[in-house]
Formats: C-alpha cells, sequence, structure tokens
C-alpha cells in the first residue's frame, strides 16, 4: 500500500491512477497518524486514515468506466470520516489467519479498529453496482466475525 497512500510533510497523498503522480487529498481534519489502503478485491480499494486525534477516514472512492477499450479507473473524491468514538489503532490479520479463521470472508474482513472503549470492530465494504461507489463501515464486532476461534491454525 506503500505506492498507494502516503503521509508526506503532514498531508496524505494517494496515487491518482490517470496522471500516475501522487495528489494531495481533502477532507481530512488533524495531523495524519497512520494511513493504509486495504483490498477486498483486485477491484476494490479503499484507503484509510487515522488522525492523531483518533479520528478515522475512509476514502469516497468512484470507479470510472473507460469504455471497452481499457480497465475502469479508481478516482478518490475525498475522504469522510466514519468513527463515532476515537479510536485507538488499526489492525490487520494475515490473509493466512482470515483463511484458517473464517474461509468463506474475503479480504475486507481482515482489518478490524479498536476504539478507546477496548471493542474490536471489523471492516466491511460494497460497491454500488450502478454509480460505482464503494462505501465502507466499521460495524460488526471481532467476536460475531470470528465467534468459535480455534488454536487449529497452523
Amino acid at each position: 500500500s506503500k505506492h498507494l497512500i502516503e503521509i508526506n510533510d503532514g498531508k496524505v497523498r494517494v496515487l491518482d491512477l490517470d496522471s500516475n503522480k501522487k495528489i494531495d487529498v481533502d477532507g481530512i481534519s488533524g495531523t495524519p497518524k497512520v494511513v493504509s489502503s486495504i483490498s477486498a478485491s483486485a477491484n476494490d480499494i479503499t484507503y484509510v486514515v487515522l488522525t492523531e486525534d483518533g479520528d478515522l477516514y475512509t476514502s469516497d472512492v468512484e470507479w470510472i468506466d473507460n469504455g471497452d477499450e481499457a480497465p475502469p479507473m479508481m478516482r478518490v473524491n475525498s475522504f469522510i470520516k466514519v468513527n463515532t468514538k476515537k479510536v485507538l489503532n488499526i489492525y490487520t490479520l494475515s490473509d493466512k489467519s482470515v483463511k484458517c479463521l473464517y474461509p468463506e470472508k474475503d479480504a475486507s474482513f481482515s482489518v478490524f479498529v479498536e476504539y478507546d472503549d477496548d471493542s474490536l470492530m471489523a471492516y466491511t465494504q460494497s460497491t454500488d453496482t450502478k454509480t460505482g461507489k464503494v462505501s465502507s463501515k466499521f460495524t460488526k464486532s471481532f467476536n460475531e466475525m470470528f465467534p468459535t476461534l480455534t488454536s487449529t491454525c497452523k
């Protein structure tokens, strides 16, 4: 994800696929602390920014159809604050862990946020097939996602 999103001079920059250059993004208040990209599939990428103040932002992403000749292009319009409680950390499970613990889930279920009340909430995202908009949420608890953790994963 380092080639897709970065913090540079206190600003968040993402790769613009049209120009293949990094561009500054709008919508983030505060000082960025952690940036990441999350891929639920080959076509769905969401950027996540955690600020020093514990605010969490996800990208407002739109897929632009370039016709039959070229694959669709992703455009980041801005970032949207998605938390209602202070976020302490972001955690990512490895692909191997997700496949072992919950094999029917995709990679989007590998990202969790820790709130200041010690709850862990799972990231989920979906793409509107009509508009191409990607929406993301942190809604399901870790225990809901992985109700029967076992030590059988190797």
